[in-house]
């Protein structure tokens, strides 16, 4: 089995002010199964960072990065941010 690697969480998670997504927010906004998300994570498609509970996050940055102007948000009160 793969090993996966994540940037650290130190550095990306707790220091950053930017919002943040879980996989499950994640697989909503990109229109897809969180399995594909965790795939995407996996084959380094899409970066994804690792909470101090251990949780993945994705940021809003890297939506941008990948989808560009497509990607369509939930309202603010709607995601759960971490």
């Amino acid at each position: 089995m793969a090993r996966l690697r994540y940037r650290s969480a130190m550095n990306a998670v707790a220091l950053s002010d930017e919002e943040k997504f879980s996989v499950a927010d994640s697989s909503q906004i990109l229109g897809l199964e969180p399995f594909s998300v965790y795939s995407l994570i996996q084959r380094r498609k899409l970066n994804a960072d690792r909470t101090l509970l251990g949780e993945l996050v994705i940021s809003r940055s890297e939506f941008g990065r990948v989808l560009g102007d497509h990607a369509k948000f939930p309202p603010a009160s709607a995601n759960t941010e971490i």
